[in-house]
């Protein structure tokens, strides 16, 4: 019984080592281009499948992300805005706050980034959420929906 537990252990161990240390920490940038250019070009898939390349690639893709989201002509922008906040990097954070910041941003692009932010910093998208709600539209409605854990 000893030997299995322990053999149970040593397992675990080297698992947890191999997915600590063997996951790659970083992208190039042509692996990262490529992954964004994925993103873009899938299009026949469900809605909550349209992030999944940059989602999948997590934390590395997070500065490339960064840099394509303030291009506010950026196909599927609202997407990678919310995979940010899937990802939870608060490297992404001033970029979010930028955009909230950002009188000429549209409405639905700030609730995406509320969105991010409140899934990365829950502390700080509520402070967003008090000062950007209270508009009795789209904006309230994202935060109910995010207070609810609905989104």
């Amino acid at each position: 019984m000893f030997k299995n537990n322990l053999f149970i252990l040593v397992l675990i161990i080297i698992l947890s080592s191999c997915l600590i240390y063997c996951s790659k920490s970083t992208l190039s940038p042509e692996e990262a281009k490529s992954i964004i250019q994925k993103f873009y070009a899938d299009n026949d898939v469900p809605e909550s499948m349209v992030d999944r390349y940059l989602v999948d690639a997590g934390k590395p893709i997070v500065p490339y992300l960064v840099i394509e989201i303030e291009n506010k002509k950026m196909p599927k922008r609202g997407y990678a805005i919310v995979a940010l906040g899937k990802i939870k990097d608060s490297r992404a954070l001033p970029v979010l706050e930028k955009i909230m910041n950002d009188k000429t941003e549209k409405i639905i692009t700030k609730c995406d980034a509320l969105r991010a932010i409140w899934h990365i910093d829950s502390k700080l998208g509520e402070e967003h959420a008090k000062k950007y709600g209270g508009d009795k539209g789209y904006i309230d409605r994202t935060i109910e929906l995010l207070k609810q854990g609905a989104i």
